[in-house]
């Protein structure tokens, strides 16, 4: 079994998995957000905690813009601490990607290739209509 956590600037993360739970289940899945009046510090300690606790299962951890703080913040924590657990983190959620996580976490126990799969769902789902219709007449 994984464990996905999802880290974004503000509400995305929970909106993201909110909207989720339209088509899938959500167990095994924590949303965290960063918003303007969020302490650095208590921020960094919540994600800690979430990513030290775990045991016993993998985890991917999606965020929204690579660089940002969400992302710094938890390759920070993954590289400082001595994890017991496989950790993988990809940046760019997006709906479909996270859709495709979920639908397919209990089943692919490879925590490298749950993280592939999020990676090309979420690439492959940005499409242009018109170019695509133009490509196609």
């Amino acid at each position: 079994m994984n464990k996905i956590i999802i880290s974004t600037h503000g509400n995305l993360a929970r909106e993201l998995v909110n909207t989720a739970r339209l088509f899938a289940s959500t167990d095994n899945v924590i949303a965290v957000g960063l918003y303007p009046d969020t302490e650095l510090m208590k921020y960094k300690s919540e994600l800690e905690k979430l990513i030290s606790d775990v045991k016993d299962t993998n985890i991917l951890i999606l965020t929204d813009i690579f660089g940002g703080t969400p992302f710094n913040v938890i390759t920070q924590i993954c590289k400082n601490l001595k994890l017991k657990t496989k950790v993988e983190i990809i940046s760019g959620v997006n709906l479909p990607m996270l859709l495709e996580v979920l639908l397919r976490k209990d089943s692919v126990q490879d925590i490298c290739e749950l993280k592939q799969i999020a990676y090309n769902v979420g690439k492959n789902s940005i499409r242009d209509f018109f170019g695509e219709l133009n490509e196609s007449n």
